[in-house]
């Protein structure tokens, strides 16, 4: 099930954000960051906003989520893991 996103908070990083799609996997909230332009390999700032996004879906959500997802373009799809080393440089970004 493919949804668009609305914006959500997170009261830990005081940060908010609003993924373009939340898709259901496995019973899983996953974001989807849609992007254009001369990108088609993932950049570490899509990254941060991924993993951002991924923070808050867990915060809003209370469930675990594995990854998100970037699109370039509409053709080129990646599965972004919010592991121990993301989560950590989100939160140094954010401090």
């Amino acid at each position: 099930m493919n949804k668009p996103a609305k914006s959500f908070f997170s009261k830990k990083y005081r940060i908010t954000g609003k993924p373009d799609y939340i898709v259901v996997k496995d019973e899983k909230c996953l974001p989807v960051e849609l992007k254009t332009g001369g990108y088609t390999k993932p950049q570490w700032n899509h990254i941060l906003q991924l993993a951002a996004y991924c923070q808050l879906l867990e915060e809003n959500y209370g469930g675990f989520v594995p990854y998100g997802i970037l699109v370039y373009n509409n053709r080129f799809q990646y599965k972004i893991p919010f592991n121990p080393r993301v989560r950590f440089e989100l939160e140094n970004t954010i401090n």
